[in-house]
């Protein structure tokens, strides 16, 4: 597969007749192949994670769909500030936490569409993180999920989110899913925490590559995960150095 660091939390995976792209915030997309099945994804609604510039995609790719999660609500009145049509609003498809979706039924078939198992998991933050499956690859997407640990709350606010992220990296452990990739938020502005999350996954679910975001342009924390985390198989986290990025795994 090949895989587009666009900028943020915003990738992009190329497969063989599928392209993935998530949580679109800016930059400079990667031309396509028209004849592929495009599924967009956004995992909330936060500016960094959900650009209306997404729907834009229609005009230039045919077999097309959308992955939003619940709490980004279109109303009559987004539909008009979006442009969004009738037609395209059919294409978008609102997720709920903790379900699972498959799309592989004999009216997307009949429009090419590529079969895709989407599972979903609450977010620490906003919205939900999502585990994909297409092409044989499963692929997982974070979002905002994270072990959002900040140094000026309370005690107990902290513990409540470490219990929060916990119980759904579990959930995704007890699924069992081999990953290929994985792309895990490491946010420095979590000061000494900022990698709280991501060790945590690291140490219960199996993946091949991981793809740190949500890094604000703070490269360096990944290098220094890595030296702090000799103890992980740190080999497999891929150090980012700027936008636009692009990785054959």
């Amino acid at each position: 597969m090949k895989i587009t660091y666009i900028s943020h939390s915003g990738f992009a995976i190329e497969l063989e007749k599928t392209v993935l792209l998530f949580d679109y915030f800016k930059g400079v997309l990667p031309d396509f192949a028209k004849e592929k099945t495009i599924y967009v994804f956004a995992s909330h609604k936060h500016p960094d994670h959900f650009n209306p510039q997404i729907f834009e995609l229609t005009k230039k790719y045919a077999n097309i769909r959308f992955f939003l999660s619940r709490d980004i609500r279109i109303d009559a009145h987004k539909k008009i500030k979006y442009g969004i049509s009738d037609q395209l609003f059919d294409k978008i498809i609102f997720l709920d936490s903790d379900k699972e979706y498959a799309y592989y039924f004999e009216e997307y078939l009949a429009e090419s569409l590529q079969p895709i198992t989407v599972r979903t998991l609450k977010s620490t933050d906003e919205g939900v993180a999502f585990a994909v499956t297409c092409e044989n690859e499963n692929i997982y997407h974070a979002g905002d999920l994270n072990w959002w640990h900040w140094n000026g709350e309370t005690k107990g606010y902290n513990r409540n989110m470490e219990v929060n992220y916990k119980r759904e990296v579990n959930l995704l452990r007890d699924m069992k899913i081999p990953f290929s990739v994985a792309f895990l938020p490491l946010d420095s502005r979590l000061e000494d925490a900022y990698g709280f999350g991501m060790r945590y996954f690291m140490e219960q679910i199996s993946v091949d590559v991981i793809f740190p975001m949500h890094l604000w342009e703070d490269y360096a924390c990944i290098d220094r995960f890595k030296e702090e985390n000799q103890d992980l198989k740190v080999e497999k986290i891929i150090s980012l150095k700027k936008d636009n990025m692009q990785f054959m795994i």
